[in-house]
């Protein structure tokens, strides 16, 4: 808190790894689930981390019937809408509750962890951010925040893996 006894926030953006640049040429960084960096989960190739998210959210609330859908689906905005509508429309609300009361935390870190450690882009870039927070912030993205601190935690992780060997 400042003299004045309001929460005061400096935060020098020299210190920040943007994750999701705003620029027309470069809004989608390696660790955006949109980005095209493929993930192979359970057999399955995956085009990108949202792809994967989507259908691995159905499977685990009982609607894998849907996988298919959003597996065809070729952009990764177009499966997030889709999947996010059928979600919300179609399921009940305790199957809402089973992906947001943990289920969800569990896919996101498994789907970012694989991403890491199945795309070497992927690993660089996110042991290239130093120590520097990662804000993994988009007006369309509310996982934002869990988002950024997933990845700052698995930065984490491959540091001590690389450590030991």
């Amino acid at each position: 808190m400042d003299a004045t006894g309001e929460n005061s926030t400096h935060i020098d953006s020299s210190q920040i790894s943007l994750v999701y640049e705003t620029c027309k040429d470069n809004w989608l960084g390696p660790l955006s689930t949109f980005s095209a960096y493929p993930i192979n989960i359970d057999k399955i190739l995956y085009p990108n981390a949202e792809h994967a998210i989507q259908c691995l959210r159905m499977k685990i609330i009982g609607h894998s019937e849907q996988c298919a859908l959003l597996h065809k689906k070729k952009t990764p905005h177009e499966c997030r809408r889709l999947g996010d509508t059928y979600f919300e429309k179609n399921c009940t609300h305790s199957e809402q509750l089973i992906w947001r009361n943990g289920k969800e935390l569990e896919t996101l870190v498994r789907v970012f962890w694989l991403r890491v450690i199945q795309n070497s882009a992927v690993r660089e870039y996110l042991l290239s951010t130093a120590d520097s927070p990662l804000i993994c912030f988009t007006m369309n993205n509310p996982r934002w925040f869990l988002e950024s601190s997933i990845h700052t935690y698995i930065r984490e992780q491959i540091r001590e893996i690389d450590a030991q060997n």
